[in-house]
């Protein structure tokens, strides 16, 4: 990890042990989540914080109006302390770490799952199932399909990949042919 990202860290501790002793931790745990998803699903919102031409007091105006009735005081007034500080470049990886103590302090992991087909909610249920009973953890799953697979699964849980994808296996296949014959 590098220093910005420990820096990161560091201030998505600080808010993650004030919600937790102000009882306020769900609360601000949303808080994180909004401001993480608009942050990974908006280049232009991402440039922006981390734009340091413009002056903190023009970026508090514009994310007060971006995030307008949704945010706790307590997580306006740690937006504040970010500029305040000249930190608030952070505030995507703080708020992504922020996340990930949350998911481990409630013993959740992520997962990915990428399919060739869209995968039904049942076969959904029963993977997340089975997951927990291999881990003995909670997943929550994301989902997604690329054709390129063309049958099979790619899952992702944490930092291993297991490729199970009927592609993954064409190109075992190939190599060992190439192998032998080369």
């Amino acid at each position: 990890m590098n220093a910005a990202g420990r820096v990161a860290r560091r201030y998505a501790e600080a808010l993650f042990k004030l919600a937790g002793e102000e009882g306020r931790l769900p609360e601000v745990t949303r808080d994180m989540a909004l401001i993480d998803e608009a942050c990974r699903k908006s280049v232009e919102l991402r440039a922006f914080i981390k734009n340091p031409v413009l002056t903190s007091d023009f970026k508090k105006s514009a994310l007060d109006a971006v995030f307008a009735g949704t945010l706790l005081q307590r997580t306006r007034q740690f937006l504040a302390f970010l500029m305040e500080k000249k930190r608030v470049h952070l505030l995507p990886d703080m708020a992504a770490a922020f996340l990930v103590m949350d998911r481990k302090q409630r013993g959740v992991a992520n997962a990915r799952m990428v399919t060739a087909f869209p995968l039904a909610e049942e076969s959904l249920k029963r993977l997340a199932e089975g997951l927990r009973k291999k881990f003995n953890k909670h997943f929550e799953i994301q989902t997604s399909s690329d054709p390129s697979l063309m049958g099979g699964f790619l899952l992702t849980i944490e930092d291993r990949v297991y490729d199970c994808s009927v592609s993954h296996q064409i190109q075992l296949l190939q190599k060992q042919l190439v192998g032998e014959n080369g």
